[in-house]
């Protein structure tokens, strides 16, 4: 009787082991039509498995193990916003997969497994193409084209103001990174895939726990080997010019062939001039791959969390840009600095807005204009010296007829800017006087001007020759040395020329208008004047400069170990030159 019950449980073990272990079906929609944004797969087996996992291309999104504590866990994907269980059983498992766009499109695979004796395993794939599913994409920048082993991989991404921006690499969430705009990563050989090896950065933006918008670049690995190999066939060239050197050499035939070879010496001068000159266009190399170095980090810096740091960002970033001319490295980062800019000028603190206006002109001239600046911080006292400035600039622009008809029709007129002559505030002073010589140089026939001469010359007479002690010393030269030029202007009708020395151009502003012009620019740009003006072409026809020569190519640069390996080479056929010289020398000194 014993043996009946012991029968049934080997029968029992024995059909279990020889169970079968298969998927039977995989339901996968081929084509999602346009409208449709949730679809439901399966996927049915016949199986004692423990483990099941769901795919999509390399990037697992679901998990499901029988007797775990949560058995089931799903994991974010891009195209996919949402994904729902529906059930899981012995028998099948069903999900919906929510919020689809095209991205969702792709091999999605199912694989079942025993991780205990007997050991198996079963997957089946199915495609999924997903049609009409547009959705917005966010900016993405900065990514370079290449790494290399232990590089800093670095790209910033700019999306809807109330959106979640996170990060995927190779389709993997990087999940420390969720909620940063910008994403700071080592490179490492083991994260870039297939032949040649590539890394793929996405950036997300999730509004309300779903997908909304994505975009990805992909970079390339730079393989260390095909490196070492141009440096070794850049090592054999020289040694191949170092052999046809030696080559050329011939014996010294007689003694005039001697005192002709005296004069190489010259020849050493020179190349020893041309070795100064590459050392130093080594060191210019040098300072501006610094120099761009820094303006990436001031770049990265600007999303500190504090004002004061961001203030001391952007005044480093402005020195920067005043001294070199920076178009090809901002252009992976414009939209960037200009969504700082245009933030900090509306909601940053005074350190914050005076610093954003003024990198936002020189910004906006190193290449495309693409930063548009809503307004700037100035201090309160010299608005109303900006205000007559600006005015007088745009009067400058008017024709004559119309210059007149403004002046009578519209405020300020002659007798208002004579009114401000008499300012307390120098700068007030000085703009009022500029203003009044634009508008006479514009409708200088026209009678609004008559009646006000005698007066007009009396009081630029008055600040002319400004006696006054309790004025400041520096003010009163510079109250001197303009009026004089505006005075001697309005007796002789004659505007002093202004020469200004731009780079290797010289801008010559020989009307009032042009100085005005010449003064806002100078004023805004600062030392970034003379950096921008030989590439920016609106600036150069405001300075009524030449159109610039198109720029030539930018010269490829040599890495170090050429830049030692040329050298080296040139030291070397300069040495022997030398020595050849110096016995030639000796025998001849010798007879």
């Amino acid at each position: 009787m014993l043996l009946c019950p012991l029968l049934v449980l080997l029968l029992l073990a024995f059909a279990a082991c020889e169970r079968a272990f298969n998927i039977t079906h995989l339901i996968v929609p081929e084509v999602v039509a346009p409208g449709i944004t949730d679809v439901e797969i399966e996927c049915r087996y016949d199986a004692n498995f423990t483990l099941l996992n769901w795919f999509k291309g390399p990037n697992e999104f679901f998990r499901y193990k029988p007797g775990a504590a949560p058995s089931t866990r799903s994991f974010p994907i891009l195209g996919v916003g949402r994904v729902e269980l529906i059930a899981c059983g012995p028998a099948a498992c069903r999900l919906r997969l929510g919020a689809l766009t095209e991205e969702a499109t792709g091999l999605y695979r199912c694989d079942i497994e025993r991780d205990v004796p007997p050991y198996k395993f079963e997957t089946r794939t199915a495609y999924m193409e997903v049609h009409g599913h547009e959705h917005r994409r966010p900016l993405l920048e900065g990514l370079a084209e290449e790494y290399g082993e232990e590089d800093d991989i670095q790209a910033y991404c700019r999306g809807a103001p109330d959106a979640e921006i996170r990060w995927y690499i190779n389709g993997r969430e990087i999940e420390e990174m969720r909620g940063s705009p910008s994403l700071k990563r080592q490179s490492s050989r083991l994260i870039f895939q297939g032949i040649p090896p590539l890394v793929t950065v996405q950036c997300a933006e999730f509004r309300y726990g779903k997908l909304s918008g994505s975009k990805e670049m992909k970079a390339r690995w730079r393989d260390p080997t095909n490196s070492q190999k141009d440096e070794r066939a850049q090592e054999q060239r020289n040694s191949s010019q170092v052999l046809k050197h030696k080559r050329t050499e011939q014996a010294y035939s007689s003694d005039e062939d001697a005192g002709i070879d005296m004069t190489i010496d010259n020849c050493s001068e020179i190349s020893g001039q041309s070795d100064l000159k590459s050392n130093h266009e080594d060191a210019e190399n040098d300072v501006q791959e610094k120099l761009e170095e820094k303006v990436l980090e001031l770049i990265e810096a600007l999303n500190a969390r504090a004002n004061a740091a961001r203030a001391a960002a952007l005044v480093s970033l402005q020195g920067a840009l005043q001294r070199r001319y920076l178009a090809g490295l901002l252009a992976n980062h414009r939209a960037t600095l200009a969504d700082h800019i245009a933030r900090m000028l509306r909601r940053g603190r005074d350190g914050e807005r005076r610093a954003a206006a003024n990198v936002a002109p020189l910004l906006a001239l190193q290449g495309d204009s693409s930063v548009k600046v809503s307004g700037a911080a100035v201090e309160e006292g010299v608005w109303h010296a900006a205000a007559l400035d600006g005015w007088a600039l745009l009067f400058s622009l008017a024709e004559a007829a119309h210059a007149a008809a403004i002046l009578r029709s519209h405020p300020p007129s002659p007798a208002r800017l004579l009114q401000l002559l008499e300012a307390c505030n120098l700068e007030v002073r000085m703009a009022a006087g500029g203003a009044l010589a634009v508008a006479h140089e514009r409708s200088a026939e026209d009678e609004v001007w008559s009646g006000s001469e005698e007066p007009l010359l009396a009081r630029l007479t008055q600040l002319a020759r400004d006696p006054h002690k309790y004025r400041a010393k520096r003010d009163r030269k510079l109250q001197r040395a303009t009026f004089r030029d505006i005075l001697k202007y309005f007796e002789e009708d004659e505007v002093p020329e202004l020469s200004v020395r731009v780079g290797s151009e010289a801008v010559v502003c020989d009307t009032w208008g042009s100085r005005a012009a010449y003064t806002a620019l100078a004023g805004a740009l600062g030392g970034g004047l003379r950096a921008l003006a030989p590439h920016c072409a609106p600036l150069r026809h405001a300075l009524a400069l030449p159109a610039a020569p198109p720029l030539a190519p930018p010269p490829t640069r040599q890495d170090k170990l050429q830049r030692h390996l040329q050298n080296n080479a040139a030291c070397k056929a300069r040495t022997l030159a030398r020595n050849k010289s110096r016995d030639k020398r000796s025998a001849a000194l010798s007879l």
